[in-house]
């Protein structure tokens, strides 16, 4: 049976600390906000508390968010990409403890951060212990009945 396991890791929360990953997504989220204001475009101040449900319904009411989001999450991520380094030896700890414990046949890092992939190639460089290795950055915020 342990021959046909596939282990799923979720990145941020569990191979970057919560705390990275929320500051960089709070920042993103109202550094987006501060360049559509700067458009003429005036989010109502109940959007300024940065939650992932606040996240959904702005990406779905405005197009432009989407767009500028896109351009300003790399930025803001890169001035924390010093922190993600620090996380390194963390992060391959933790994965070869679940590899070494579970021996998956495959394993996969899922993601809903726009810059996953490039994180995990951060992180593993050079080693993922030769399984095969994938990253599946998701989007969840989707409209009700939209099938994708």
């Amino acid at each position: 049976m342990e021959e046909d396991l596939v282990l799923v890791i979720d990145l941020d929360g569990t191979l970057i600390p919560e705390e990275i990953s929320q500051r960089v997504y709070k920042e993103a989220y109202i550094e987006t906000l501060e360049r559509m204001k700067e458009r003429g475009i005036e989010v109502p101040l109940e959007f300024y508390h940065h939650a992932f449900e606040k996240y959904c319904e702005l990406s779905e009411k405005y197009e432009l968010f989407n767009e500028l989001y896109e351009r300003v999450y790399p930025e803001v991520l890169e001035k924390y990409f010093n922190d993600i380094r620090k996380q390194r030896e963390r992060a391959k700890r933790i994965f070869e403890y679940l590899v070494n414990l579970y021996r998956p046949k495959d394993i996969f890092i899922l993601t809903a951060n726009p810059k996953g992939a490039d994180i995990i190639k951060e992180i593993f460089a050079r080693d993922t212990q030769g399984k095969s290795f994938g990253c599946e950055c998701i989007k969840i915020c989707r409209r009700k009945g939209k099938k994708d």
